[in-house]
């Protein structure tokens, strides 16, 4: 399928699927801005903006346990969401908000997608997250800045994981430090 065809096919399923843009998380949520996704109390201390800032690109080295909460806290608010080039990522942490599967769209090809497929789904979702291929990207100032020119105010944030872009608005990097309540098994051999 060309990526025209692509873009347009998701562009006719992000319009199919209602979008409340009432984001309720809870009390504690920080982001007053609308051109601020609100996220939780513990996620927004994280981030310069208290939220995800629209429109704006996010350089990261993410692990998907911190790409589940972010996208169970924006799916199940009301928002929408788009994963690109990740389909090993397992949404079944995503399950802590009700109804919250049908504002997700996966594009979970690893081939090159092209950054106009990020920016359609960008156009239409709150949050897009999109993972490097085996090899990340460096893209030059001149694709960077038109990929930042095709994004508006009324796009979501879009985080890109392992490829570098020229001045991202963030650099957002996160590690498991620990495990906790694992322990020694029990049981019979």
């Amino acid at each position: 399928m060309t990526v025209d065809k692509r873009i347009s096919l998701l562009r006719s399923r992000m319009q199919s699927i209602s979008k409340s843009g009432d984001f309720s998380l809870d009390s504690n949520c920080k982001a007053a801005d609308k051109n601020v996704i609100p996220l939780s109390d513990l996620l927004s201390r994280v981030l310069l903006w208290g939220g995800l800032p629209r429109g704006m690109i996010i350089e990261s080295t993410i692990v998907p346990l911190l790409a589940i909460l972010f996208i169970e806290q924006v799916s199940g608010s009301g928002g929408r969401v788009g994963v690109v080039s990740w389909p090993d990522l397992n949404y079944a942490g995503v399950l802590g908000y009700e109804a919250c599967y049908e504002r997700i769209f996966a594009v979970p090809e690893q081939e090159r997608t092209s950054l106009r497929v990020v920016a359609a789904l960008a156009h239409g979702c709150d949050l897009v997250i999109t993972r490097a291929g085996p090899t990340p990207r460096t893209y030059t100032p001149l694709q960077t800045q038109r990929f930042r020119n095709s994004l508006r105010s009324d796009a979501g944030c879009v985080i890109m994981i392992g490829d570098h872009v020229v001045s991202p608005a963030a650099r957002l990097a996160s590690a498991v430090v620990g495990y906790h309540r694992i322990g020694k098994g029990t049981g019979t051999h």
